[in-house]
């Protein structure tokens, strides 16, 4: 079967076609990594680098993968403050960290990826009860962060703001923001030092850690991830086992679609098509990023 162009339905959905508008009703693929650009291994208290690629690793090798099959991704960024305990290396000043922070979003946009908000000091957003105007401030913190970057207002509250009782969606509202959830989450986050202990001995292993990945993808593509959908979101973090093993995922996320709405091609309505610079401009993506229909 063949679509525009004389494109197969492979071509057509990794991305070659330059036509703006939604092509034939596919499914938007979002790939969004959570708090990076500094990897989330050395935001644990008393971890301490010896260098700013260090603290960039993950990063740089998530972005190598993205480059290499020309798939764009949104990056819902988050700063990182020194750590007092650091008494060297870049974690050791907040200047240290605004210069690695800075070379991770120079490195983001450079490929063409888009900024989006998560937040300044994530700690504030594991408070059960906050006053909302701290919060707000955080994300104002963060903007100032970004004042010379080209952001979208888009935002996300660290852990979907489950560990407060304030209403993101509320927040996102007052200050002119769009509030975007996941639709699928990858749960590549289960060996985080603030996952909790359950997560981290059950996935302590990476070999177990990636296969709770996977099966979770398989098993959300499933649910939610096709059946026409105008765009999905699978949440990842800006992790070193994410970065050791993103190639391994996003095989596994393009498995997954094939797999379940068939093992010869994929079924009408349920295809998807990745993020990519061809495809920045299709309306799914526009709604995306501004919570509005065409």
């Amino acid at each position: 079967m063949h679509y525009a162009d004389g494109l197969n339905l492979y071509e057509y959905v990794m991305g070659k076609v330059v036509d703006a508008t939604d092509p034939l009703g596919l499914t938007l693929v979002i790939p969004t990594f959570d708090d990076g650009p500094v990897g989330k291994e050395w935001q644990e208290p008393g971890k301490c680098p010896e260098t700013q690629d260090q603290l960039l690793h993950a990063l740089h090798k998530i972005l190598a993968e993205l480059r290499r099959r020309g798939v764009r991704a949104v990056f819902y960024v988050a700063f990182v403050s020194c750590d007092t305990s650091c008494k060297s290396g870049p974690k050791a000043t907040d200047a240290g960290m605004k210069k690695a922070f800075q070379a991770g979003i120079d490195a983001i946009t450079k490929d063409g990826h888009i900024i989006a908000l998560h937040a300044y000091d994530q700690t504030l957003w594991e408070e059960l009860i906050v006053d909302e105007d701290k919060l707000k401030e955080d994300i104002r913190k963060l903007m100032d962060l970004l004042q010379n970057v080209p952001y979208k207002n888009l935002w996300r509250a660290p852990k979907g703001g489950m560990a407060t009782l304030a209403v993101p969606e509320l927040i996102a509202d007052e200050m002119g923001l769009t509030y975007q959830e996941w639709d699928i989450d990858s749960e590549d986050y289960t060996y985080h030092h603030d996952a909790g202990c359950i997560t981290n001995a059950l996935y302590g292993k990476e070999q177990d850690w990636l296969k709770n990945v996977l099966d979770t993808l398989d098993w959300d593509i499933f649910w939610a991830g096709g059946s026409g959908a105008k765009w999905v979101d699978i949440l990842f973090h800006v992790n070193n086992r994410t970065a050791n093993n993103i190639s391994k995922i996003l095989d596994g996320v393009e498995k997954s679609y094939k797999n379940t709405y068939g093992k010869d091609k994929w079924g009408p309505g349920k295809e998807f098509y990745w993020l990519t610079q061809k495809t920045l401009n299709t309306s799914a993506f526009q709604h995306y990023v501004t919570g509005k229909e065409d």
